[in-house]
């Protein structure tokens, strides 16, 4: 039992011990919870002390002090709660923290790169899923507009739906091209049809040979994989402007030849 209130409610192992050797022997003095509970004497000061402050125990003052569990219909969820609570506090600093470092170190990484020349660059990926996170990451530095090409049928996951969508929300420009209705069911295609009505421009073709994304002219991956809904079996990515838009004016190519995609 004392192991299932350590798990639950985050106890160390002599605290869960001592609760529930409180709960069983009533009202004692610390050293006769030593001896009960077969904590340390010198830690069971300290292990009530904590008792005391998470609303497990009552201290009762007095020569020697005493103590007592409280009923464990209102102090357990009364302590869950506030467990709930400091996790939330915990979660809401861990982002202000990492939206900080996120700041100062994409500073410090542009300014490498910048002074390198590093900035202009051909790479090529492995599967991997971090190539998802290198896309994300590409289509957050989008300013102004992204293009994007497919040729699978398959659908890409919901978490590149609520990108897109939020994006566009942001003002972004978009396009895209990919073969419809392919492997898109009825609840992927009320999603493209929202994002359509968000200004999405979705064409449907099967000619192109390749797929790849291009970010504002500047940046792009192209994929060499054959499924939307993983992780590419290669992606080469371009730090590199002038093949950016190369890649950029055969998307308009393709744009031109492709069919409209209506929305319901």
């Amino acid at each position: 039992m004392s192991g299932d209130l350590r798990k639950a409610l985050d106890l160390s192992e002599y605290e869960s011990r001592a609760y529930f050797a409180l709960m069983t022997e009533g009202e004692v003095s610390p050293s006769e919870l030593a001896e009960t509970s077969e904590v340390p004497r010198p830690r069971v000061y300290d292990v009530l002390k904590k008792l005391v402050r998470k609303g497990l125990a009552t201290e009762r003052l007095g020569r020697p002090l005493r103590y007592a569990a409280l009923d464990p219909r209102s102090a357990l969820p009364s302590l869950s709660a506030q467990l709930d609570q400091d996790a939330q506090l915990e979660a809401a600093r861990r982002r202000d923290e990492i939206s900080r470092l996120t700041f100062e170190l994409g500073g410090i990484y542009e300014e490498y790169r910048y002074r390198t020349g590093s900035e202009q660059r051909v790479t090529v990926g492995s599967s991997s899923r971090a190539s998802w996170k290198q896309l994300e990451s590409l289509r957050q530095q989008t300013e102004n507009e992204y293009v994007s090409v497919s040729c699978s049928p398959a659908v890409p996951p919901y978490e590149i739906f609520a990108q897109e969508e939020r994006m566009l929300e942001a003002g972004t420009k978009m396009k895209l091209i990919r073969p419809f209705p392919g492997a898109a069911r009825r609840r992927h295609m009320d999603w493209y049809h929202r994002l359509i009505r968000k200004g999405y421009e979705i064409k449907s073709s099967d000619a192109a040979e390749f797929s790849f994304d291009v970010s504002d002219s500047k940046r792009a991956v192209i994929w060499l994989n054959e499924r939307a809904d993983h992780p590419p079996t290669e992606a080469v990515w371009l730090q590199h402007a002038p093949l950016a838009r190369t890649l950029r004016e055969n998307f308009e190519k393709l744009w031109r030849r492709a069919k409209p995609v209506e929305i319901k």
